[in-house]
């Protein structure tokens, strides 16, 4: 098996914390492939995820911050870079003449469907090793780690001020 560490006498905790560093690593790496063909990063398909499960009118940039988990310099470039490559559009927010909100064009919506049977495929090839009941053992512990986590910090995802934006909201792919 590679984990390209060697074994250590370290803490349990810290073994952990390193192990989720190579798996998070590990994933990027395995998916990018998806992505490589139609000059996307990881956040730009999340972005255009994002917008296909949303209202049509779209999102604000804050929201997808907030989603992402990004600051909100980061997620403008990333909606710069899908303004460029046609994929996403600003449009004036209706109800707020200060705002704006992203959509998905007709490229960015075919995009989408193109990319995301790739991509689920692919998620399911690199998560294959587990049964669906491990998965789901899986999915219990990093929700409760997730959880514990910001409690323990005493804040929302993105500080104190930004409450979890997955609250309450189905899990993004």
């Amino acid at each position: 098996m590679r984990t390209g560490c060697p074994p250590d006498d370290k803490p349990l905790p810290l073994r952990l914390f390193r192990q989720f560093h190579m798996v998070l690593h590990a994933l990027r790496h395995g998916i990018q492939p998806v992505f490589a063909g139609h000059d996307l990063t990881g956040p730009q398909w999340r972005v255009l995820h994002m917008l296909s499960e949303a209202d049509p009118d779209g999102l604000t940039p804050g929201q997808i911050s907030d989603r992402l988990r990004h600051t909100h310099g980061n997620t403008t470039g990333i909606v710069d870079k899908l303004e460029e490559l046609g994929l996403a559009r600003r449009t004036p927010h209706p109800e707020d003449r200060r705002a704006l909100l992203i959509q998905l064009t007709e490229e960015g919506q075919a995009l989408q469907s193109e990319v995301g049977p790739a991509f689920e495929a692919r998620v399911e090839q690199l998560l294959g090793c587990l049964s669906a009941a491990e998965q789901a053992r899986l999915s219990k512990f990093l929700d409760r780690i997730t959880e514990h986590v910001w409690e323990t910090l005493g804040e929302g995802p993105m500080g104190p001020e930004h409450p979890d934006p997955c609250r309450g909201m189905e899990r993004d792919s």
